[in-house]
């Protein structure tokens, strides 16, 4: 057995079912997990009572609009890699996606400095090669030059839809392919009761992809088919965006937000249903009929909406269908 650390930075609430699985097979060097700015996600490894230190770190600034904000940032980073750098030595260090996570960037970026240390990408979810990489815009590229100054890092921008972009380090790096074994899932899944049960993910993505109340109307109409249908209506609420507050109203049965989709039991789900979620894939890779409601809302962005569904498809081997009205409820 290695007597190097295992450290595990868990970033989404799609990395969990990995962190668990990961944490059961090396419960006895796994030291430390930390998880980056989704609140749901410690809360939900709490629950589980694993041996082993949970720390979570949030995300604080929100805009580089004001200076002052931005040296605080620079400031609290600083100190917070002075409160855990002990950690970081002679360790494995587990992370999960390069994009959209400049804090993880930070971390990264600090631990590579020690050649003890073995980083380690475990990517099941990056996708870049959908999209297209463009000129850096104007904006992008003060943010680029704020986030030097706040991390110590050299971030890339030219995926607009992912940014920023943190670049691996060349030395003590290595990439790695996801493996799971469900079996760590089903030890925790949460289990749905009803006979004909529908699971519909909402979504967290808001109202700069879509018309908000398009997507408002479309949950209702959708629960009031399902429930006419004698379907018994599982809502799961996105871990970052919650429940939203139109749909508190809907008769419906709300599993915790705070529950990855990965925790779910799939053993008794007759369909699932989403929107742009990602859990949407693993239902569909588990044979669940599966359709996405992407097709039924006002996107403000065609060309967002060709991303979503181009991302969708190739992640689920083209077993996710997409409905463009309420008649494949049956």
């Amino acid at each position: 057995m290695s007597d190097r650390n295992l450290i595990i930075i868990c970033q989404a609430p799609a990395d969990v079912q990995y962190v668990v699985n990961m944490y059961n097979d090396n419960s006895a060097r796994c030291n430390s997990i930390f998880v980056i700015n989704v609140f749901n996600v410690f809360l939900f490894l709490k629950s589980l009572d694993l041996d082993v230190e949970i720390y979570y770190i949030p995300y604080k600034l929100h805009s580089f609009k004001n200076l002052v904000d931005i040296m605080k940032e620079r400031k609290r980073l600083n100190s917070l890699w002075s409160q855990y750098k002990i950690y970081f030595s002679n360790s494995d260090i587990y992370f999960f996606s390069r994009f959209e996570d400049w804090i993880t960037g930070y971390f990264l970026n600090r631990i590579s400095v020690n050649c003890s240390n073995t980083i380690y990408y475990y990517n099941h979810y990056d996708n870049p090669d959908l999209y297209t990489k463009q000129k850096v815009s104007v904006a992008n590229r003060i943010r680029l030059l704020f986030l030097k100054f706040i991390t110590g890092v050299t971030f890339k921008g030219e995926i607009a839809e992912m940014f920023p972009e943190y670049s691996l380090p060349k030395n003590n790096c290595q990439c790695i392919i996801a493996n799971i074994n469900n079996k760590v899932s089903d030890k925790f899944c949460y289990k749905l009761t009803g006979r004909k049960n529908c699971l519909l993910f909402l979504s967290g993505a808001g109202e700069k992809l879509y018309i908000y109340t398009s997507y408002i109307k479309v949950v209702v109409d959708v629960v009031d088919k399902l429930y006419l249908m004698g379907y018994d209506v599982y809502l799961k609420p996105h871990p970052r965006v919650g429940l939203h507050k139109e749909l508190r109203g809907v008769k419906v049965n709300i599993i915790p937000e705070y529950i990855p989709s990965e925790f779910i039991d799939t053993k008794h789900i007759t369909l699932c249903l989403g929107f742009d979620s990602t859990a949407l894939v693993g239902f569909a890779k588990n044979n669940i009929q599966t359709f996405s409601l992407l097709p039924m809302l006002n996107f403000i962005s065609k060309e967002q909406y060709a991303i979503m569904e181009k991302y969708l498809l190739r992640m689920s081997g083209d077993k996710i269908c997409f409905a463009v009205n309420l008649d494949f409820i049956k």
